[in-house]
């Protein structure tokens, strides 16, 4: 399949007025919404997102913004007998950069293929490291997802060591896992008319996870000697895929992510590890099928997604010695994708994600030194834009 044509789509934008007319006079029919796995598929994404806001630490507010591009690798391994898809997934390479007040502050570059994963200063030369063989498998190797024809999961295997491994290396702080909720959205069980809405399946309930052994101490280096919390660079956690997002986390396609329960320690500290999420909440995520629209030639189904909610104001316990505190705090999500009308894949997709209100995170961590340390960190009002695009 070729590159989404960006520019194509800008064309389609400037002919619907022109055809607006003529589509309402050919109702299109209802469709049937399946994924199509087929195995040995691969596919390669490209998600570029900004995240904007003020941030507050130690009692200091701070409006930074980072930009990350992640590639994102995934392939259809096998078929089982009742066709689902079991589908591998992994990040590729990652670049993290902060500015503020438009001058860059900090870049970090994971890349998992290279062995590799540094962070420059501006105007400093990158501190580079290679990343721990013992880490290294896992993160080349991803996780695999299990999923019918719906996109419902069934199973996923290898996340507990695709998150330990991201935690060890450090680069739990610029892979987003929430991210790749956003590839595969579930499907109505019914055919739909362009207009009609479906809701996400509810989650089967799961058994409490076995504790996680203590992971062992990553190298010595810029990188720390201790695993980081996962999220992204304000230190914030993504739920495992196919799971309904811990309160108040971000969702099931890379939505506004929660302060963390322990917060990612400065670049080259270790961190805690972090303990297990707050009880799951479902998100009022709702669906829409807008029709088929042909973008560069080719016919492709677009699929709108909104969700809006409120969280209770209150203080809601993150593990030992953590708490997350939250003020007047709304989440919203605005999005839409372009999917094959042959696969299911998507192709092209823009998410708009927004926390209003503050999530004020205070924790107790230990500092390189030994000694404790008291983190304090509030987000407000953050805005993420997200822009997914398959590359091949």
């Amino acid at each position: 399949m070729r590159r989404f044509d960006k520019q194509a789509f800008g064309l389609v934008v400037v002919l619907v007025a022109s055809c607006a007319v003529a589509l309402a006079q050919e109702p299109q029919q209802a469709q049937l919404l399946r994924y199509k796995w087929t195995q040995g598929s691969t596919y390669v994404w490209t998600i570029t997102s900004r995240q904007q806001g003020t941030v507050t630490q130690g009692g200091t507010p701070m409006q930074p913004v980072v930009d990350t591009v992640s590639q994102v690798f995934g392939q259809v391994s096998s078929v089982t007998p009742e066709g689902y898809g079991q589908v591998a997934l992994r990040f590729g390479k990652i670049t993290a950069t902060m500015s503020m007040g438009g001058m860059q502050g900090t870049e970090t570059v994971f890349d998992p293929d290279a062995g590799t994963m540094s962070q420059s200063m501006a105007g400093q030369a990158p501190q580079q490291q290679q990343l721990p063989q013992q880490s290294l498998g896992a993160l080349r190797a991803g996780f695999t997802v299990t999923m019918n024809e719906r996109g419902i999961t069934m199973g996923i295997t290898g996340i507990e060591e695709y998150m330990m491994a991201l935690n060890q290396t450090g680069a739990a702080m610029v892979a987003n896992i929430a991210l790749l909720d956003a590839l595969f959205i579930p499907f109505p069980e019914n055919a739909v008319n362009p207009g009609e809405t479906w809701d996400p399946p509810m989650p089967a309930a799961q058994p409490a996870p076995a504790p996680a052994p203590a992971p062992a101490p990553a190298p010595a280096g810029p990188f720390g000697a201790g695993p980081a919390p996962a999220g992204n660079v304000f230190g914030a956690p993504a739920p495992a895929f196919g799971a309904p997002a811990p309160a108040p986390a971000g969702g099931p396609f890379g939505g506004p992510a929660a302060a963390p329960a322990a917060p990612a320690a400065p670049f080259g500290a270790p961190a805690e590890t972090p303990a297990a999420p707050a009880a799951p909440m479902v998100l009022p995520v709702k669906f829409r099928y807008d029709g088929v629209e042909t973008v560069g030639g080719l016919p492709y189904h677009r699929v709108s997604i909104a969700m809006e909610t409120a969280i209770p104001d209150g203080v809601v316990p993150m593990g030992p010695g953590a708490q997350l505190e939250n003020k007047g705090v709304k989440l919203t999500t605005s999005a839409y994708q372009y999917r094959s009308m042959d696969s299911g894949i998507i192709a092209y997709g823009q998410a708009t994600n927004k926390q209003l209100g503050t999530m004020r995170n205070t924790s107790t961590m230990q500092g390189p030194d030994g000694q404790q340390m008291q983190m304090d960190m509030s987000m407000t009002d953050m805005t993420t834009e997200v822009e997914t695009r398959r590359e091949s």
